[in-house]
């Protein structure tokens, strides 16, 4: 009994979940499936590389 004396000082509440809320919950968040992207292709270059130098 001590410890619900510290939970009503502390002025904390206890809630239970019922247990059908649980499973309807947990079959919800399994049935759906990840989509799956397809890669994108690398970007056609047509003209060549131009190396570009920077400083700090």
């Amino acid at each position: 009994m001590g410890n619900q004396r510290d939970i009503a000082k502390s002025k904390l509440v206890m809630v239970e979940t019922k247990q059908e809320k649980i499973t309807t919950l947990a079959d919800a968040t399994t049935s759906k499936k990840k989509r799956v992207r397809p890669a994108k292709s690398p970007a056609k270059v047509s003209e060549p590389l131009v190396q570009v130098e920077t400083q700090k």
